[in-house]
């Protein structure tokens, strides 16, 4: 049983290359389906039928996990079993013909720029008065995180991975890896070329030679997920009222922006590293939607 799941995840890491994020996430749906299976006293992943998995969605259903989450608990399943399908270890996928639910499509939730620009300027005005160079330092790195994931559009899984040798500010380009290690590169502009720069000449007193990250934490470690997490909440907080104050915020933030002012979503898709346009076509309703608040606030008639 365990053996199963440990091959499949040194599939996905080794094969699949998948990040350390989304090896998380499938760990944690698998080993609650197992746990859901031996309650029930149904032999993992041997004995397991459609109606078992049909069961464990409608038990997440009723203690009212969003469809969002149910769909993507399902797909590990599938993928799941689809490789001890080719491995032998099963005859057939139960979860080959289960549908997903259907679910509302939410409109991606961005802050204002105005917002945004009263934040920077906050954290830009502190940072002229700090006075202790430990704090500027911190202040100086949290700035060029913001900066760059509402600069770039980049994920946090992508923010974390980036490394010194990602930066190629003689193109003025970063290369950014992103889901299933596909590589894209990011145009950077002259302002947050300068700003990383300035960034770089702190970090490299307070870093081992060693320590590629190009994010690192106060004590000079790779930067972690809950770490940029929780810097993000921390400054959103005050200037934006949107329920999450998260990384991916910011991430949709850079997308609406763009198209509100004009940008194609074909263009807009690469530099977030859509797998299709039909991804990124939910910021083109946003941009719509701006419009027509422009129309009606506007027009004499």
């Amino acid at each position: 049983m365990m053996d199963s799941l440990k091959r499949f995840e040194s599939y996905l890491l080794h094969e699949k290359r998948c990040s350390e994020h989304t090896l998380i996430a499938y760990r944690k749906d698998l080993n609650q389906f197992r746990s859901f299976c031996e309650d029930l006293e149904i032999g993992f992943p041997d004995d397991v039928k459609v109606r078992d998995i049909r069961s464990w969605l409608a038990s997440m259903s009723i203690n009212k996990n969003q469809p969002s989450t149910i769909n993507r608990k399902l797909s590990s399943v599938k993928s799941f079993y689809n490789f001890c399908l080719r491995r032998n270890v099963v005859k057939e996928n139960p979860a080959l013909n289960i549908k997903g639910l259907k679910k509302m499509r939410l409109m991606p939730s961005a802050v204002k720029d105005s917002e945004l620009q009263k934040m920077f300027d906050s954290i830009y005005s502190h940072i002229q008065k700090e006075e202790d160079p430990e704090v500027r330092f911190s202040m100086i790195r949290d700035l060029t995180v913001l900066e760059l994931l509402y600069s770039t559009g980049m994920r946090r899984s992508e923010l974390i991975s980036l490394t010194l040798d990602d930066l190629d500010f003689s193109r003025g380009i970063i290369k950014v890896f992103g889901k299933g290690r596909k590589e894209r590169e990011i145009p950077l502009s002259d302002q947050l070329v300068y700003k990383l720069d300035h960034y770089l000449n702190f970090r490299k007193e307070r870093v081992e030679e060693t320590e590629r990250a190009l994010i690192i934490t106060d004590r000079g470690k790779a930067a972690y997920d809950k770490f940029i997490y929780l810097l993000v909440k921390r400054h959103l907080t005050g200037y934006t009222s949107l329920n999450k104050k998260s990384p991916h915020a910011l991430r949709h933030s850079f997308a609406t922006h763009l198209t509100e002012n004009g940008a194609q979503l074909p263009e807009v898709k690469e530099l977030m590293g859509h797998a299709s346009l039909a991804a990124t076509e939910v910021y083109l309703s946003n941009s719509t939607k701006k419009l027509r608040e422009i129309y009606r606030d506007t027009h004499p008639r």
